[in-house]
């Protein structure tokens, strides 16, 4: 009964690892909002792209939904 326990626990541990390192490699497409924006208005294909920025203020009821 012991050793099953400290199997999963073992499992438990090397699951939870995994999913920290595999987050931790996520890469940015856009560092920017400036690059993402000019990549928008030259009318690329921004879907699934990835785009780092800041919020600085937050409106939920805007004409668009949440504005940020």
């Amino acid at each position: 009964m012991m050793k099953t326990k400290t199997i999963a626990i073992l499992i438990l541990m090397i699951l939870t690892v995994s999913i920290f390192i595999s987050c931790s490699n996520t890469s940015v497409d856009y560092p920017n909002v400036e690059d993402f924006e000019l990549a928008l208005n030259e009318g690329e294909d921004l879907t699934g792209r990835t785009v780092t920025f800041t919020v600085d203020d937050l409106v939920p009821n805007s004409a668009f939904g949440y504005n940020m």
